[in-house]
């Protein structure tokens, strides 16, 4: 947060792309111990880290009627997410 506040673009962009091979690397542990597809997972989490990314992006701006929806849209996709991955933690529990 602290980068993009001080909008400098060059650490912005490398700390996002830190991000998201952080991501990259969670959704593979994922997949490979709950035996998912890794696309499947890695598209979750990227689509966790746009929706956190638009959120914090509107909230820095002061626009805060977006920040708002942004905020309901990560917490709809982070819980189908949790669902997602809690069936497949069970799923292979049971087997």
């Amino acid at each position: 947060m602290t980068t993009a506040v001080t909008h400098d673009q060059a650490k912005l962009a490398d700390a996002t792309s830190h991000w998201y091979a952080n991501a990259d690397q969670i959704a593979t542990l994922l997949a490979d111990n709950l035996q998912l597809l890794l696309a499947d997972v890695q598209e979750m989490m990227r689509t966790h880290l746009d929706e956190t990314l638009a959120e914090a992006t509107d909230h820095l701006a002061s626009n805060f009627r977006q920040d708002l929806a942004d905020y309901d849209a990560v917490v709809d996709h982070i819980l189908k997410m949790a669902d997602a991955l809690s069936a497949a933690l069970t799923q292979n529990c049971t087997h």
